[in-house]
C-alpha cells in the first residue's frame, strides 16, 4: 500500500477477515492503483465466490461490471 495501491476489497465495504482461503485466511486480494479506486468502485462491483465446491483451496474474487449486472438480470425476467 505504500507504493499508491488501494484494496478494491476493502474500499468497496468488505472485511479484511473473510474468508478467500479454506484454512480461514485472507490470502488473496485485488488491488489497484489509488488513482483509480473511486472509479473502479462507480463501474464494478466484487464478491468473493465460495458457494462452488472446493475446486481449489482459494475462493475466486469476481470483478463484474455493474452496467452488465443490470443487463443480465433484466434478461430473466
Amino acid at each position: 500500500m505504500s507504493l499508491g495501491l488501494a484494496d478494491i476489497w476493502l474500499e468497496s465495504g468488505g472485511r479484511s477477515t473473510t474468508q478467500t482461503h479454506k484454512d480461514g485466511m485472507r490470502l488473496d486480494y485485488a488491488l489497484t492503483d489509488s488513482g483509480s479506486i473511486q472509479t473502479m468502485l462507480r463501474k464494478y462491483k466484487m464478491y468473493i465466490d465460495n458457494t462452488v465446491p472446493m475446486l481449489s483451496d482459494h475462493c475466486p474474487i469476481i470483478l463484474s461490471e455493474k452496467a452488465l449486472d443490470g443487463l443480465i438480470m433484466a434478461g430473466k425476467d
